[in-house]
């Protein structure tokens, strides 16, 4: 049986979660192996009108064997809606879904559990304890969590419960690193999350660097950017700092643009780099249609991803498809991509100006390593990851024959009456 698999996308076409989910389902119909479905979805943040949306999103979804959507794990940036219109819209959608579900986690910055935060805790209290009486009381539960109360209450936050929802309720979870499912393992326990890594697109890149470079006003300067929505975790601010460190002739660019809400910290970017004398030095391109934004990887000498945290990250990926020399903060991510690929990402640590400027400075004479970079690229290659994906898929789509064989559909409607009544609690 060749599997008819459902894509759902949700959100900003030019959103990087959105965009993947695209680029999944491209290389699926691509692959010649599975059959493929596509409906979109877009969310107003007026319930009633997106509990219809999602209703419909379902029903056109309603043939597949599996549907398979993607959430970004974040309180205000949710692709499926700020707060708790994002636990509607998910819990209305997979309520509806006559499919089974697969769902692709990103951003995973899951916050301690309840178990752990009991456990640390007690710790902390018969610590001091300890140092007070010879014998002291073992501190209760409902003491601990008063206690850690910022804690508990981060634990009922919509993006929190959406992830617990999508966790019992989808048939299988993916993560596209080891550090990812880390997290969730540490919050859920043993999540069983399938670990497939990001998949690097296919990318030719056309005309020569100094070419790129003249065309954007930077003929005969060394070019080191940073890809991506200005964001404070990303590094930006490490980068100004690291330029005092990098010749006169390197110029530094931010390849995005910054949201309303990170308006000031672009600003204190630019008061950063005015202070330290590299204004003249920095450019912030803003939003780039796709002939600039490609003439900038052309144009780059050396691509940054100075980030203080990530378990994925697209504008790697991105870096990975052109080939370029990369440097990275020395994260577990990168560590995994190393792995696969020794020196394919140079990196740095300490997380310092100076030892990102000590990296970026043999980068920029160094275009030989790019080959390590690209090798990389293929074994993340959209039919490489693919498979692995089709694998989920076949292994969803059989479970769900053997349980109609068995139960005669009384299985999946036992089901979808049982997530009726749990998302009707939740909602």
């Amino acid at each position: 049986m060749t599997p008819l698999v459902g894509y759902l996308h949700i959100g900003s076409a030019a959103h990087g979660v959105t965009r993947y989910g695209r680029m999944l389902a491209d290389a699926a119909r691509a692959s010649g192996e599975l059959r493929v479905i596509e409906t979109e979805l877009a969310v107003t943040g007026d319930p009633a009108s997106d509990r219809r949306a999602t209703a419909a999103a379902a029903a056109r979804l309603g043939d597949a064997d599996v549907v398979h959507i993607q959430y970004n794990n974040r309180l205000d940036e949710c692709i499926w809606g700020s707060r708790w219109a994002q636990l509607r819209n998910v819990a209305a959608f997979t309520r509806r879904s006559a499919a089974p579900l697969v769902v692709t986690l990103h951003d995973l910055y899951p916050p301690m559990s309840l178990r752990a935060i009991l456990r640390r805790g007690r710790a902390r209290l018969g610590a001091a304890g300890g140092a007070a009486a010879a014998a002291p009381r073992r501190p209760t539960g409902a003491g601990i969590v008063r206690r850690n109360g910022a804690r508990v209450q981060r634990l009922l936050q919509p993006d929190v419960l959406t992830l617990r929802w999508l966790r019992w309720r989808a048939h299988r979870c993916v993560v596209s690193s080891h550090e990812e499912r880390s997290r969730l393992d540490a919050f859920f326990g043993r999540s069983g999350a399938d670990v497939i890594p990001h998949l690097v697109e296919r990318r030719t890149l056309t005309g020569s660097a100094e070419a790129a470079k003249v065309a954007l006003g930077l003929g005969g300067r060394r070019v080191v950017t940073l890809l991506g929505y200005i964001h404070p975790r990303k590094g930006h601010r490490l980068l100004i700092d690291a330029m005092a460190y990098l010749p006169e002739n390197v110029t530094v660019v931010f390849a995005g643009r910054a949201e309303p809400r990170h308006a000031a910290f672009l600003e204190m970017l630019w008061t950063a780099a005015r202070r330290g004398g590299v204004a003249d030095r920095l450019r912030v391109t803003g939003w780039l249609d796709d002939a600039d934004f490609e003439r900038y990887l052309v144009a780059t000498d050396v691509g940054v991803c100075p980030f203080e945290t990530a378990s994925a990250s697209g504008s790697l990926s991105t870096w990975i498809s052109a080939g370029a020399m990369v440097v990275a903060s020395d994260l577990p991510l990168v560590a995994e991509y190393n792995a696969m690929e020794p020196g394919a990402i140079a990196t740095f640590a300490p997380y310092t100006p100076d030892a990102a400027a000590a990296a970026i400075r043999p980068s920029l004479a160094a275009p030989g390593a790019r080959a390590a970079t690209a090798r990389l690229g293929e074994r993340l290659s959209p039919e490489a990851v693919m498979q692995r994906h089709a694998a989920v898929y076949r292994s969803v789509a059989h479970a769900r024959a053997g349980a109609r064989r068995r139960w005669g559909g009384a299985d999946s409607a036992r089901r979808t009456r049982d997530a009726d009544a749990v998302a009707g609690g939740a909602a």
